[in-house]
């Protein structure tokens, strides 16, 4: 899939972007992907072009898309316009106060990458940027700091699937104890859905282990080929 964003007619005195998105493989839906994906680059228009106003357009009928923007990432409809069928929905930035807790948070999940980023890779990624912002040198990281990024991403991952594991074990208990209470010969389809679900959560926690460690592995070879290009490595 793809994102998208425009810099709206009259940019200078509006500040104002347009966003679209469009997760085209299907397996890869309801992961999250889009929201992270659009909170960064939601920072990215705000650091490198200080766009304070997004705006989205969501054709009617798109449920997913409507609950990406309204619900994950608090934006509201402004109005529907009849003659091309979609919502129009917006976000501001200084927020409203139903929108403030939506920017705190995607500031502070990206800022700490995203500071460590030099301003002349968003030079690069915006190829005619109207508004550069100054250059700033490669930032410099001890090898034990780079280090810490790496076990600091590794378990921040485990937390993360110790925290499913958890939960997947939770549900089960609680449909083996409804289980226990019901009488298949009177509920057969009921006690076969609920036997089906329980599967489906054993297979699951069995797949986390995998998953887990392919997690990492993705997260190291992502955070080792951002130190490789941005960061300089001193031997202290």
């Amino acid at each position: 899939g793809d994102i998208n964003f425009f810099l709206c007619p009259n940019f200078p005195e509006t500040r104002e972007v347009e966003l679209s998105v469009m997760i085209a493989e299907k397996s890869c839906r309801g992961k999250g992907l889009a929201t992270e994906a659009l909170q960064l680059t939601m920072d990215f228009c705000k650091r490198a072009y200080g766009a304070w106003r997004f705006v989205a357009k969501v054709k009617q009928g798109n449920t997913p898309s409507l609950k990406l923007f309204s619900t994950k990432l608090g934006f509201q409809e402004e109005k529907f316009e009849p003659t091309f069928q979609h919502h129009l929905l917006a976000l501001d930035n200084p927020p409203s106060p139903s929108s403030r807790k939506t920017f705190r948070r995607f500031r502070q999940e990206r800022a700490r990458i995203l500071d460590l980023l030099p301003e002349t890779w968003h030079s690069k990624l915006s190829f005619e940027n109207k508004y550069p912002l100054p250059p700033s040198p490669v930032i410099s990281l001890s090898r034990e700091e780079c280090k810490d990024m790496i076990e600091g991403s590794n378990k921040t991952i485990d937390e993360q699937t110790a925290k499913q594991k958890e939960n997947a074990l939770s549900a089960i208990s609680k449909l083996e104890e409804k289980l226990r209470a019901l009488d298949e010969s009177k509920k057969p389809a009921e006690v076969r859905k609920i036997r089906n679900v329980i599967r489906r959560l054993e297979k699951r926690g069995a797949g986390m282990r995998r998953k887990n460690e392919e997690m990492k592995a993705a997260a190291v070879g992502l955070l080792e080929g951002f130190l490789k290009t941005y960061v300089e490595v001193s031997e202290k």
